[in-house]
């Protein structure tokens, strides 16, 4: 068993609670008040610290109406006091300007110090009985038992904030800590796991910090490096879930999509996952697209109009890893509307809908046009357009637009996942009934000329087809769509 239950009987508080971020200009530090920012209304800032970045503690106390403010350099505080003149935020510095942040009323704390230097001030948080989000490994690798004693005494409740042990809390709520065999957290190798001995004794410091997956601070960029990180995280996980030191094990995992994961005597393996970026794409361009063709029907607007009208500033958007510009997205809406011959007259009972999204670096439009008979759709024509950038075989291309469109079809229209006892009932490809001849409609497949690098062609068709379907589907009985597959 743990030292200290990592959650208490306290009833959470209702309406706006107080928090204090101390280490906030740092990375944990910034990625929380950008949280907090996003939900403004739910939450009052008591007290901020930082280490010597006086111009951002100052930035972050105004914009948050921050009651307190700490410096941890004892010779800034005048500087401290000048950046905030004019705001009711109070101002101290040094280790006992720290504590006192820390000693302060908030509901709950982050405790995002580096170093041993957050050992005092996390104390002074846990001894008033607070929620503290720790994300300092020194507590616990300096001082662990004496740590969690003290937050048991004090009715603390101790949350895990490192990814890693934060996954080990959800997985191990997911069955009994007398059937746990193991507890594993995964290491991404940093930036030497393919290296020899010899290479890295000669390593640089730039070298070291350069982290494959990660950007964080330099101090555990270089714990990365050099794998140190995972034996203090070996030593946080035993006092923070009371797991024998025997029962701790790290495993070399380079795409850090598992953080930790727990195996019990029935060889479950709980899983948190985060999901490498492309995966969104399918859900996402559902969502998005079916939402955006709900407000041109509010609107009043034609959905090819009012998406170019979203569209019409030529400009880069940053969108997780990639940048998207909305002149290319732009583009294949028009060719793919143009080649549909969107809004000319169509045949008596046929309606049309559209459709763009962009995955894998490629841009993709569609247009579907289709009936209905009964409550079924039937498809009689889907129009698709890609920028892939440099096309080099576009008999290839076609091929592999027509494929993915096809295959998002049957997706789209069947590909039901059902559940009988406890288990996925279908296993592989076999298991979904496929498109018939004659259920696969004239696919006509165009591409933009470009002489940008070459991206993705067989999936991005995939991803816009769905909605396009459900916004003629709209078109044609004035009903959403909300589920997929749509024949279910």
């Amino acid at each position: 068993m743990s030292a200290v239950p990592l959650r208490n009987n306290k009833a959470a508080a209702l309406g706006v609670r107080t928090v204090s971020v101390l280490g906030a200009t740092g990375s944990i530090g910034d990625s929380t008040m950008d949280l907090l920012r996003g939900a403004r209304e739910r939450y009052q800032v008591e007290a901020l610290t930082a280490n010597s970045n006086v111009e951002a503690l100052a930035k972050l106390a105004k914009e948050f109406g921050a009651r307190f403010a700490a410096i941890a350099d004892p010779t800034r505080l005048n500087e401290l006091k000048a950046a905030l003149a004019g705001t009711s935020t109070e101002c101290g510095a040094g280790e006992s300007a720290i504590i006192e942040a820390a000693a302060r009323p908030a509901d709950w704390v982050m405790a995002a110090v580096s170093g041993a230097a957050g050992l005092k001030p996390a104390l002074a948080a846990v001894d008033r009985g607070a929620v503290v989000a720790l994300a300092n490994k020194e507590c616990l690798v300096c001082a662990g038992d004496f740590f969690m004693q003290r937050a048991a005494k004090a009715g603390a409740c101790i949350l895990p904030a490192d990814s890693e042990h934060n996954a080990l809390f959800q997985a191990l709520s997911s069955g009994n800590r007398e059937e746990l065999v193991r507890v594993i957290i995964t290491a991404s190798g940093g930036p030497f796991r393919t290296w020899a001995s010899a290479d890295i004794e000669q390593a640089t410091l730039a070298q070291a910090l350069k982290h494959p997956n990660w950007s964080m601070g330099q101090k555990i960029t270089i714990d990365s490096a050099s794998m140190m990180n995972k034996g203090l995280e070996v030593i946080e996980a035993h006092w923070l879930f009371g797991a024998p030191r025997g029962t701790i094990e790290v495993v070399v995992h380079p795409q850090s999509v598992i953080h930790s994961l727990v195996e019990y005597i029935d060889v479950q393996t709980p899983v948190p996952l985060g999901w490498m970026r492309s995966v969104y794409a399918l859900q996402f361009g559902f969502a998005s697209e079916c939402f955006i063709d709900e407000l041109a029907a509010a609107a009043g607007k034609d959905p090819l109009a009012y998406r170019l009208h979203l569209l019409q500033k030529d400009e880069d958007i940053k969108y997780f890893d990639a940048t998207w510009r909305t002149a290319r997205m732009r583009g294949v809406l028009q060719m793919a509307a143009d080649k549909a011959g969107w809004g000319k007259p169509l045949p008596a009972t046929h309606y049309r809908g559209i459709a763009c999204f962009g995955s894998f670096g490629t841009y993709m439009a569609q247009v579907v046009e289709l009936s209905m008979e009964g409550d079924q759709p039937r498809i009689h024509r889907i129009v698709g357009a890609m920028d892939c950038g440099q096309v080099v075989n576009p008999g290839i291309l076609e091929q592999q637009i027509q494929g993915g469109v096809i295959y998002g079809l049957a997706n789209a229209l069947r590909a039901r996942i059902t559940i009988e006892k406890g288990r996925i009932v279908q296993r592989n490809f076999d298991d979904y009934a496929p498109l018939r001849m004659n259920e696969v409609p004239p696919v006509e497949a165009y591409y933009v000329e470009s002489t940008e690098a070459p991206t993705g062609a067989g999936e991005p068709p995939i991803p816009p087809l769905a909605p396009a379907i459900c916004n003629a589907i709209y078109a044609a009985t004035k009903k959403r769509v909300r589920d997929l597959p749509i024949l279910s």
